[in-house]
C-alpha cells in the first residue's frame, strides 16, 4: 500500500490504469507477472491486488475519491506519509 499512496504525492488524479503501469515499473513486473490470473479467471491477480489497496488506503481516509474511478491523496495521507512510514499494512490502518 505504501508505494501506491506515495504515488499519490503529487496531489493529482490518478485512476487505476495508469497507477497499475506505475506500479509495475516500480517492482519491474513481467508482462507474465501482470497477466497472471485469479483462480476466477476473471481478473488479474495485479489488477486485484492495486484494487484492494486502494479501497483500504480510501477506507482509511488517506486516499479521497473526488469522482468515480479517480482518486488522490487526502491531507490525512499526506500526514501519514510526512512520517516516513517503512510500511503501510493493515496494522498501521488500524492506527
Amino acid at each position: 500500500m505504501l508505494p501506491l499512496l506515495q504515488h499519490t504525492l503529487d496531489k493529482k488524479e490518478h485512476n487505476l490504469s495508469e497507477t497499475e503501469d506505475h506500479l509495475a515499473q516500480l517492482f519491474k513486473l513481467t508482462q507474465d507477472e501482470r497477466n497472471e490470473m485469479l483462480s476466477s479467471g476473471k481478473q488479474t491477480r495485479f489488477s486485484n491486488r492495486v484494487g484492494w489497496a486502494k479501497q483500504h488506503l480510501v477506507k482509511a481516509g488517506l486516499l479521497e475519491s473526488p469522482r468515480r474511478s479517480v482518486f488522490q491523496i487526502s491531507e490525512r495521507g499526506g500526514q501519514a506519509l510526512s512520517k516516513k512510514p517503512d510500511r503501510i499494512d493493515m496494522v498501521f490502518l488500524k492506527h
